[in-house]
């Protein structure tokens, strides 16, 4: 009996399949696994099927150019394996759950999809030159407060971090909340408290880091606590904050944090509550949003 695994975004050169190949080699199940590999980015098309010709040859590999949400598997199987590797700074960036949710149509229900778990974590922090650089910027451009309605990956330089990075969003796959559609319709909204224990310090705004469960106890991470050693493809995300805000010992920092989403795009709002009030940065995704 042949187990069906789906490479869920296989990238220009398919490491992902590679990996999968080599597991299944050291299991000695190779000659029952059968691959499909699907990528949406029409460019990866030429080096997918060139990787596929002379590296995956005769080992059972199918690559399919489609969006994975629509893609529908051969003769309608169900799959045991779904693997994809789209997370972002922030872990659900780059629409993760919704590209992993539309995969549960074709998943058996005993599937596994990896990551089986990840979640978001907020900061605060200060940094003067990064909010100065925002600050220059938004003075080109044509809608200057666009320019802090963003979040943005960043190397971390001549940072301060304020508190403790706190958890905000956690997604879980397969995802028990999903519509007939394969849709999740919640709009998430989040409230989180940091209180100042060291010094006073200018808030600038928060970097954003992940931590993701991929599978059973093997975990990787990119707080700076459990960072994985020598993982360097994710530097963190940048939360800014229009204007700064000058926080005194024992303040609270209250962040408030949405996650909404139509029918064509998804996008993040935030805004503080204390110890000052702000306006809603990114209000309706008008600054910038994630396109389904």
């Amino acid at each position: 009996m042949y187990q069906c695994v789906v490479v869920a975004g296989a990238g220009m050169r398919g490491p992902l399949v590679d990996s999968t190949l080599r597991a299944s080699y050291r299991l000695s199940i190779d000659f029952r696994v059968r691959i499909h590999a699907v990528e949406r980015n029409v460019t990866t098309s030429y080096s997918l099927f060139l990787c596929n010709v002379t590296k995956w040859k005769d080992r059972n590999v199918k690559v399919y150019i489609t969006d994975m949400r629509r893609w529908t598997p051969p003769r309608c199987i169900k799959v045991d394996l779904v693997v994809s590797e789209l997370l972002g700074s922030f872990g659900d960036n780059e629409l993760s759950p919704e590209c992993l949710n539309a995969c549960q149509r074709f998943l058996k229900p005993d599937g596994i999809i990896i990551p089986q778990e990840y979640s978001s974590y907020v900061q605060p922090i200060m940094c003067l030159d990064a909010w100065q650089l925002l600050n220059q910027k938004a003075i080109y451009n044509k809608v200057p407060e666009s320019v802090y309605g963003r979040v943005y990956v960043v190397y971390q330089k001549g940072v301060y971090h304020i508190t403790e990075p706190q958890k905000l969003a956690t997604f879980k796959h397969p995802n028990k909340h999903l519509g007939p559609d394969f849709v999740d319709r919640r709009q998430l909204k989040f409230s989180r408290k940091f209180t100042v224990t060291n010094q006073h310090a200018t808030l600038h705004g928060f970097l954003g880091y992940f931590s993701a469960k991929l599978y059973g106890n093997v975990y990787m991470s990119t707080l700076p606590a459990t960072h994985s050693p020598n993982m360097i493809s994710w530097y963190p995300a940048m939360v800014p904050l229009k204007l700064p805000i000058d926080v005194n010992l024992g303040d609270e920092i209250i962040l408030k944090f949405w996650r909404k989403h139509d029918t064509k795009r998804v996008w993040y709002e935030w805004c503080l509550s204390s110890p000052e009030s702000t306006n809603k940065h990114n209000l309706n995704g008008k600054d910038y949003c994630y396109w389904q």
